[in-house]
Order: structure tokens, then sequence, then C-alpha cells
């Protein structure tokens, strides 16, 4: 087994044991554990030293399609695994969290963040606009909202850690999980007429 270091879903390097040992590189060969914007090919070196030397921007240039379903197959594979074991017992939860990996990628914009404990870049940045207005009597502009992502991106747990910061999250989870339970319901009721069908034994 090679021994490398990996982030796990929260974000954190952890010692781990696998087979190969991963590692991109972007135009100027700068290795990175993970793959930036910048990345343009990678290696995998598997534990007899044999490795793998991947062109991402020759594949692409050479069969587009490849890439395209790669990175379809990515984002699809990494939306389920942010419900990790959560879907057994508590189906509600597992949707909340897939849901929420899907925007850090669809809002955010962000594939470096998707791991990251926590919550996402634009829910911190609403608690944020929540806490300006409690404290100065009034919403903040669109370019302080902005400005305020930048900042956020940068440094996340600065501002997730603050309690007051932290009390708005909680209560802007809350009415997310609370508006896609009332959607569920909603799609349940929708189903009522079918239940007459569902349950008849005759």
């Amino acid at each position: 087994m090679v021994q490398t270091m990996a982030s796990d879903d929260n974000g954190k390097s952890s010692e781990v044991t696998r087979t190969t040992k991963r590692v991109f590189y972007d135009k100027d060969g700068k290795p990175s554990p993970r793959v930036t914007p910048d990345t343009v090919r990678g290696t995998m070196t598997f534990k007899n030293g044999a490795t793998i030397d991947m062109d991402f921007v020759a594949l692409s240039e050479k069969f587009h399609p490849v890439i395209w379903q790669g990175a379809c197959w990515g984002i699809m594979t990494n939306v389920g695994n942010a419900a990790g074991g959560l879907g057994k017992d508590d189906p509600q939860a597992a949707f909340y969290a897939a849901k929420q990996r899907w925007l850090t990628f669809f809002e955010d914009g962000s594939w470096t963040a998707e791991r990251e404990s926590g919550p996402r870049v634009g829910d911190i940045v609403k608690a944020l606009g929540r806490v300006h207005a409690a404290r100065h009597g009034v919403e903040p502009d669109q370019a302080w909202l902005d400005r305020m992502r930048e900042k956020v991106i940068i440094s996340p747990d600065a501002y997730r850690s603050n309690d007051r910061v932290k009390a708005e999250l909680d209560a802007i989870k809350a009415e997310q999980m609370a508006e896609e339970a009332k959607k569920s319901a909603a799609k349940a009721a929708d189903g009522d007429s079918e239940l007459d069908d569902l349950l008849s034994v005759a």
C-alpha cells in the first residue's frame, strides 16, 4: 500500500492507506493533492512504483466528450457522497446534505470548498448580511455582499466560527430544511389520489 495524505469529507487532512497515490499538476508543474481550476494533468502511482501520467489537456483536445462525461460522473458522485450514511436513518438530512453540495457547485461556483466542513459560502454571506442588518438597522447592498463573499472564500473559518454568525447559520439551515420538508409533503399530497389503487387488495 502507498501511504498518502488525503482530505476527508470534513476537509481535514488524514493519513490513509491506499493502493495508489494521486497527484494533480498545473501548467507550471506545481503539484496538488486535489484538483484545481488550473489542473492540466495528473499522475497515479501504484504500490509497485508504476505510474500512469494523465494529460487532461491532450485528452480534451483528442476526445472532448470523455472529459465532459467524466465531469458529469464526478459531480454526480460527489453530490451523492455528501449524503454519506445519512440516507438509511435520516433521508431528509441526506437529501439536504446532497443538495447543499450541489449548490456549492451551482451557486458558489466552488469545487475545492465542496468537502470543507460547515455551511456553504453563500449561506455564510447570507448570515453575515443578517448580522449586519441587525447591528445597523439596514440591509447591506449588493456591493457589500459581493465584497464579503470574496473575503469569506479566502477565510471561511474566520466567519463561521463566530457565535453570532453560527446562530444565523443554524436559523438558515432550519429554514432550508423546513422548506424542503414542506415541498416533500406537498409532493406526497399530490400522490394521494393514487393511494386507493395502491392500497386496494381487490
